[in-house]
């Protein structure tokens, strides 16, 4: 049975979200963000949640998109495309905009879009092992999830 990529946990008004894929290093994928959107629609539509967390599972936090979730795609303008562009708007905007507090709760690596949804949050919280980096440019890409305006 295949590990869920998102896991939700609640304690009290606390919620957490963990990115789970730590053998991948979180790294991000169109279904998880599309998890990820759904759970935080859910958490922003319960009034009795105060805080949301974000997080990674194992030595990550994230290590960005799933560079083989890119492997076919032609990279007009430095764009990764509506099947990622689309959910992480949809992501980023819950975390900038829900009536919880949005805490990124980096334990790791950090890296492109991952350090994007970090940014969408109100608060970022990075252990002394965290690594930020946007390698966007390394990749021709540019930050579409909204990392520029930030």
């Amino acid at each position: 049975m295949t590990e869920p990529e998102i896991l939700t946990a609640r304690d009290g008004k606390i919620a957490t979200i963990t990115l789970n894929r730590p053998d991948a290093l979180n790294a991000i994928t169109p279904t998880m963000l599309g998890t990820l959107g759904d759970a935080l629609d859910a958490l922003a539509a319960d009034s009795e949640v105060a805080v949301v967390i974000l997080t990674g599972s194992g030595r990550a936090f994230s290590a960005g998109v799933d560079l083989k979730a890119l492997s076919d795609r032609d990279l007009t303008d430095g764009k990764v495309g509506d099947i990622l562009d689309l959910p992480a708007r949809r992501v980023t905007d819950l975390l900038a905009t829900m009536p919880a507090i949005t805490v990124a709760r980096v334990n790791g690596f950090c890296f492109t879009g991952a350090l994007e949804l970090a940014l969408a949050c109100d608060i970022i919280v990075a252990a002394e092992e965290a690594k930020f980096g946007d390698t966007h440019a390394k990749f021709g890409l540019r930050p579409t999830w909204g990392m520029s305006q930030r």
